[in-house]
């Protein structure tokens, strides 16, 4: 049976989607410097996306960008589009600690933003504890 189905052949979307996509990315090209890394793909309601690969193929790359955790790099450019439902996650309307709230990762080692030792520390959310007329 199992040598009757073609495993070069693409995997056909499912035909009956009844929503659009929760997450597009389009034509996406990263560059370090002169290096360069593409990825495309949609997300639809109740799918689950796996990302599987060797070691340096992208996959950090690509949820990094999603994530806007390139944003302030050096040496780096991103082109394309990433839409959250209708809205592109790199409008200037869009603040980037607000959609990294929608949208989480967990990474296998530490990820710093590209900020002091003391602005990655003190990036959390703010305590309860400094929330105006609290008091202990």
């Amino acid at each position: 049976m199992l040598d009757r189905i073609n495993l070069a052949a693409p995997i056909p979307a499912p035909l009956l989607r009844n929503a659009p996509p929760l997450l597009s990315v389009e034509a996406l090209s990263l560059f370090y410097g002169e290096k360069q890394a593409l990825i495309g793909f949609d997300l639809y309601p109740n799918e689950i996306l796996a990302s599987i690969g060797p070691s340096g193929c992208g996959k950090s790359t690509a949820l990094k960008c999603l994530n806007r955790m390139h944003d302030g790099s050096r040496d780096v450019r991103i082109t394309g589009a990433i839409r959250m439902g209708d809205v592109e996650i790199h409008d200037p309307g869009i603040d980037p600690s607000i959609h990294r709230r929608r949208f989480g990762r967990v990474a296998q080692k530490p990820n710093p933003f590209p900020a002091s030792l003391y602005e990655n520390v003190a990036y959390g959310a703010p305590s309860r504890a400094d929330a105006p007329g609290r008091r202990d």
